[in-house]
This record gives C-alpha cells, structure tokens and sequence, in this order.
C-alpha cells in the first residue's frame, strides 16, 4: 500500500504548521522532546483545537 507523505502526520509537519510550529520547534531544539513525543503532543494539542484538519 502506498499512501501520499500529504497524509503523514511526520515530524517535518509539525514544525511547520503555521499556529504552533514556533512553539513545538522551540521544544524540539533545545531538546526536551524527540520526534515521537513531538507528534504525540501535537495530536494531542489538535484533538483540542475546534478547527482541526487532523481532528478524528
């Protein structure tokens, strides 16, 4: 099965997101989470968010 990166929840994603990624890029270089953890907390911040396009 191959499926588009579009649809991939990647690490690269989340630092880029417009709203947070400042934030989340913060965290990540000064090391205090890896890049699981960094997509961990992030869906866990989108499920929260009204408007999310990651939203199950």
């Amino acid at each position: 099965m191959v499926v588009p990166l579009d649809l991939a929840i990647t690490p690269m994603r989340v630092l880029q997101d417009p709203a947070l990624g400042p934030r989340f890029r913060a965290l990540f270089e000064e090391g205090d989470v890896d890049d699981r953890f960094l997509v961990m907390i992030y869906l866990m911040v989108e499920r929260l968010r009204p408007n999310s396009l990651w939203k199950p």
